[in-house]
């Protein structure tokens, strides 16, 4: 299957997901989807505006069958456009030419990405990055900058690639294996499963594995230490748990949280109380009152 920005954006908020959209497995949009999707429809229209105002003197041109067909005038900026190179696709919301020239005097192009959001996230950033590097693959040269369009004032902010290819090159190679089923990644439950369409499905799976992250706060780093323990199932780490005295020296009056006792709850159908809760002093409770 194909890298696209779906699979690629997929893969830096979930690494599972992208492994299920690169094995051709897909779901109904969830409704939390489709408004996103709605919001970032409605907000195209009025980036390609400020686009227009920042480059009034650029001629724009929409190419819907791709950069090959669109780049004949070498317009200033080239709207909604897909450039396919190999296995990696990436469609672009605009195009816009650089300062930069090849051998024959032809202009060169950068990335431009729409974002409805206040701030621009490091994901959306790293997908500007996979745009610029299928760009440059295309052109013979990799864009040092791309632009994103953000927010309600329709800010414009130039974000430095070069010191992100690596990473996308990285991240390309992982999904190449797993395409090409020389990779597996492992189920990891995280905070993105909320809304994403194959929750169900990972939730079941999650549940067949006894999979550690069933655990609520249980992140990708803690399952990998306790994986060199070898624990990998919450019933295996529910035998861990040993009540341990409270030192009188300690500082802080509250415990870590554990997931050793989090994971016996479970298996015991049972309500534990780590320590009795401290209540506030009289002091306290009549300045609260006033």
């Amino acid at each position: 299957m194909t890298i696209n920005n779906t699979v690629f954006l997929s893969h830096l908020l979930c690494p599972y997901k992208a492994g299920l959209l690169l094995g051709s497995q897909s779901r109904p949009p969830t409704e939390f989807q489709m408004t996103i999707d709605n919001i970032a429809h409605r907000y195209k229209s009025f980036a390609q505006e400020a686009l227009s105002r920042a480059y009034p003197n650029g001629a724009s041109s929409r190419s819907p069958e791709g950069v090959p067909s669109g780049l004949v005038n070498r317009p200033s900026v080239i709207l909604d456009t897909s450039i396919q190179n190999g296995n990696c696709e990436f469609h672009f919301d605009a195009l816009k030419q650089s300062a930069r020239i090849d051998s024959q005097g032809t202009p060169l192009y950068e990335p431009v990405l729409f974002h409805h959001g206040d701030t621009v996230p490091v994901p959306k950033q790293l997908l500007l990055a996979f745009g610029g590097y299928v760009l440059g693959q295309a052109q013979g040269w990799y864009p040092s900058t791309g632009i994103i369009i953000y927010g309600p004032q329709g800010s414009l902010r130039s974000i430095s690639l070069t010191p992100k290819y690596p990473k996308v090159k990285l991240i390309l190679a992982t999904l190449t294996a797993i395409a090409t089923k020389d990779q597996q990644l492992p189920l990891l439950l995280n905070s993105n499963c909320s809304t994403c369409e194959f929750q169900p499905r990972c939730l079941a799976e999650a549940k067949v594995q006894d999979n550690l992250t069933l655990l609520s706060r249980m992140t990708e780093k803690t399952v990998k230490q306790y994986a060199r323990k070898g624990i990998f199932t919450t019933t295996q780490l529910s035998y861990t748990f040993h009540p341990r005295r409270q030192s009188r020296r300690a500082k802080a009056c509250g415990r870590p949280h554990s997931f050793a006792l989090q994971a016996l709850a479970i298996r015991e159908r049972k309500v534990y109380v780590l320590a009795p809760p401290v209540l506030p002093s009289a002091e306290t409770r009549i300045f609260v009152d006033m």
